[in-house]
């Protein structure tokens, strides 16, 4: 989508920003971007939304990084004494959003997914990662599901975002009329 909408607008820059948990948000309350593209942990009346697509998080861990086999009872407690990777806030002023962290466990920090991933992969940490970035290490071996009773994955919904209380340009117009457009289901 963005392809098609920056080949047919050749004047407008694309200018991609990564942040992770409450960095997006902090960068569109602080007017540094619009839109951003991230689940709605913050609706509101103040910002608009268009609906996605879906990201399935799954509980992950290498073969042999558990002292115990993996099943679908493990709990989190029995995860406590095993390092957990989470991805770090990249705002200013950190939230206390608290996505999936094990009480007490010690924690490996890392800023974004695909590193998280690799952590995971060779066996550093466990975590939770998006299904579609895991299928081939799954399907392969690489990674295992620790998905079961207590061990939930998550499903969370993915927006395109924007501030309803700003005027927006014509290219930032088009853009979100083409999101708007698009059967992202």
């Amino acid at each position: 989508m963005l392809r098609r909408f920056f080949t047919a607008s050749a004047t407008t820059r694309l200018n991609l920003l990564v942040d992770a948990i409450s960095g997006p948000w902090e960068r569109l309350h602080d007017g540094d971007c619009a839109p951003i593209f991230h689940h709605l942990d913050q609706p509101g009346p103040r910002i608009e939304t268009i609906a996605l697509f879906d990201v399935k998080l799954v509980p992950v861990a290498a073969p042999g990084f558990l002292s115990e086999p993996i099943s679908g009872a493990l709990t989190p407690e029995d995860m406590r004494p095993y390092v957990q990777c989470v991805i770090r806030d990249s705002s200013r002023h950190p939230s206390q959003a608290n996505y999936y962290l094990t009480d007490g466990a010690r924690t490996c920090s890392v800023p974004d997914q695909l590193m998280k991933r690799e952590v995971i992969v060779q066996a550093l940490a466990w975590g939770h990662l998006p299904a579609h970035l895991i299928e081939a290490d799954l399907d392969a071996g690489r990674l295992l599901s620790l998905e079961g009773d207590h061990l939930r994955g998550a499903t969370l919904p993915h927006y395109a975002i924007r501030r309803r209380d700003v005027a927006h340009g014509p290219a930032a117009e088009r853009l979100w009329s083409q999101l708007r457009e698009l059967d992202w289901h």
